[in-house]
């Protein structure tokens, strides 16, 4: 027997055996794999000494120490190779890529492919060319199994039709994402260059918040919501509406207030 893409030869299991490793590059491949415990580099059977003990380590390390959960995906099995009793780890290709071992998230250091007959940690160039880790992992299955869903691993090749690779930073133990919020104007942020009174973005926030309650706020509701007299109100209004952060459209009686420039932001 000897080593290929999808099969992994061990000699014996120990405490510095990094055999998440393994396990992790096989989930992440394409075709799964096997791991051999017993056999070593050369194909000759060895054998293991306690191979229930060292199957429930087994069982154990590969449950606590690897994300997303892998139940289901692997089976340890004790098998007769040339009259030797040795381990057989069987992995399947696992649904929720990318796996990674649990300490270390997705980076370098905790996520692994299988490259040949070694697990190679996954580069940043593998990880734009997409995987996917579904946040709802069970919803998914079922959307999966009664196809509702696209391929996984489609999703990082949309992001980056939007975003480009400067949102990402890569850590050793974590992955940092910024999201730009390509919907965001100068003229609607509350941090706005021109010094605005606390009550003056008090009143840009009802503005916002109204809209997507579709409530129309008149002078009379900001003046009772803000506790503050009309004539006050009508000030402040003044302010913003001078600056163009607010915009009156039709009547004074039956018009409606806009944001500028978000005309969906219109209230009634």
């Amino acid at each position: 027997m000897t080593e290929t893409n999808r099969i992994e030869l061990k000699r014996e299991l120990t405490d510095e055996l990094d055999i998440e490793k393994e396990v992790i590059a096989f989930l992440n491949n394409r075709e799964g794999g096997i791991i051999y415990v017993g056999i070593d580099k050369d194909g000759r059977v060895v054998g293991v000494k306690d191979i229930d003990g060292d199957m429930l380590k087994i069982k154990d390390r590969i449950r606590k120490n690897i994300s997303p959960s892998p139940m289901g995906l692997f089976d340890v099995l004790a098998e007769n190779v040339d009259g030797t009793d040795v381990i057989k780890i069987f992995l399947a290709s696992g649904s929720e890529k990318p796996y990674y071992k649990t300490k270390y998230g997705m980076s370098t250091r905790g996520c692994y492919i299988r490259v040949g007959t070694a697990a190679e940690p996954m580069t940043t160039e593998e990880f734009f060319n997409g995987v996917s880790n579904p946040r709802n992992k069970e919803l998914m299955r079922v959307f999966r199994d009664v196809e509702m869903v696209e391929a996984l691993g489609s999703g990082m090749m949309k992001v980056m039709q939007v975003y480009d690779r400067s949102c990402f930073t890569f850590m050793p133990n974590f992955t940092r994402i910024t999201i730009k919020n390509f919907n965001a104007t100068e003229n609607v942020a509350l941090n706005v260059a021109i010094e605005l009174t606390e009550r003056q973005r008090d009143i840009l926030d009802l503005i916002v918040k109204n809209v997507a309650l579709d409530v129309a706020l008149n002078t009379t509701m900001l003046s009772d919501q803000l506790n503050v007299d009309r004539k006050t109100i009508q000030r402040d209004l003044k302010v913003l509406l001078d600056n163009n952060l607010i915009k009156r459209e039709g009547s004074n009686r039956y018009g409606y207030w806009v944001i500028p420039n978000k005309n969906e932001n219109e209230i009634r």
